[in-house]
This record gives C-alpha cells, structure tokens and sequence, in this order.
C-alpha cells in the first residue's frame, strides 16, 4: 500500500539519490494548514550520509509553502544505547517531543 502514496491525494512522496539511484525516501500528508512527515527509510549502504536531514527539510519546506502552519511527526523515543538517528534527525530540523504514545505487540 506504500507504492500507492505517489497516486494519493495530499500525499507527496520524496526521494534523495546518490549516483542516480534511490538511496533514501519520506513522505508528506497535507490537509487544509497541517502536514504529516512519515514513511521515511534510507537504503543500508546509504546511512549516515544525510539523506534524511534533507529529505526532512525539503518536506518542510514543501508544506510551508504549500500553506501549512503545523507539521507533525513521529518516531521511537531516546533510548540509552541505541542509535535512534530518526529521533536525533528530527530534533536536528527543529521538532520537539509533545507526548511518548504507547506501543502494543501480540504476544505468544
């Protein structure tokens, strides 16, 4: 269902590429003056490369133009001992915490 956010109204799906191939993605959701980042995955052999800070400020900058006065997001929350750079790549462009949701899973 992912490959059909291209096709969907109010979504726009970004992409950065290094040496012509896709090396990273995000989307964007917009309705009315609000806008939602998500999606978001940068292939192994590209990380640490800066691809998602970029991808994250051109959405920015794609809802702000586009006449959005608030933008949302979401990601794990900073955890001792592990990398979460999603978390770290969001603070970096300015987002801030506002609430940690809690996560369910099925167990067996």
């Amino acid at each position: 269902w992912l490959a059909e956010l291209p096709r969907l109204a109010n979504w726009q799906v970004f992409c950065a590429f290094i040496d012509g191939k896709i090396a990273a993605t995000g989307s964007l959701y917009f309705s009315g003056r609000t806008a939602w980042l998500d999606f978001a995955a940068t292939a192994p052999e590209y990380r640490q490369r800066g691809c998602q800070t970029e991808l994250l400020t051109q959405r920015i900058k794609h809802a702000f133009f586009s006449g959005c006065t608030r933008i949302f997001t979401c990601t794990g929350v900073d955890v001792a001992g592990d990398p979460q750079h999603s978390y770290r790549n969001l603070l970096k462009v300015g987002f801030e915490p506002s609430y940690i949701r809690k996560n369910y899973s099925l167990t067996q």
